[in-house]
């Protein structure tokens, strides 16, 4: 979960630093097909972020469904939600134990469970907060390319920008050559961050779905 967090962050960032590479002096050609570019590769993300997103909330979903089951059969029943969070939070079991169920092995193993999934799923909150905050972002990130888009388009459509001639784009096209060549790194970058995501979520789904099938 934590490398999935700090990749989407370094995916983000490489999203803005392509955003940023936008600010060359570029023809309005080159700035058109970088922004399609862009708002390609944020749109992707985004879809990407989204089904993680609603893993976590299957995952949560999950956990407390456990966490119940794990209670009954402790013997917690009947608890007002906030005595269930201190006997969830609290660090010393028997203590919760002793007051609560019987001294059975059995009953103390599944209190402790339940324990130990509550402390997940506040994480696993902590987590869907954070996804949630990256998911807006790059919402509006796309949002603002696609208005970018729409200005290049209308300019070129309405003759306010101009193609320079042939011999005047060989010549950019030659001093710009190392610019270039780091815009095909970034979208490779971009690429492979990308596809981590996806492998990333497709594994983590199947974790989840291994631990929880009972």
């Amino acid at each position: 979960m934590i490398k999935i967090k700090t990749l989407s962050l370094r995916t983000r960032s490489s999203l803005k630093a392509l955003e940023k590479h936008k600010e060359e002096q570029l023809t309005a050609v080159e700035t058109r097909m970088l922004s399609v570019q862009h708002s390609t590769l944020s749109k992707r993300f985004q879809s990407a972020m989204a089904d993680y997103q609603a893993v976590l909330a299957h995952h949560k979903d999950q956990t407390e469904s456990h966490i119940k089951t794990q209670l009954r059969i402790a013997g917690v029943t009947h608890q007002t939600p906030e005595e269930l969070e201190a006997l969830l939070d609290n660090e010393t079991t028997q203590v919760f134990v002793d007051n609560y169920v019987q001294e059975t092995q059995a009953m103390k193993t599944a209190l402790q469970d339940a324990k130990m999934r509550h402390k997940e799923m506040l994480e696993l909150e902590k987590s869907i907060k954070e996804m949630h905050d990256l998911f807006t972002d790059l919402a509006t990130m796309v949002h603002t390319q696609g208005e970018m888009i729409n200005v290049i388009e209308y300019n070129i459509e309405h003759g306010t920008t101009k193609v320079a001639d042939g011999n005047t784009e060989m010549s950019k096209a030659y001093t710009k050559k190392k610019s270039a060549r780091r815009k095909k790194l970034w979208c490779f970058i971009l690429v492979l961050c990308i596809v981590g995501i996806i492998l990333a979520y497709v594994a983590l789904h199947t974790l989840i779905t291994s631990i929880f099938t009972f």
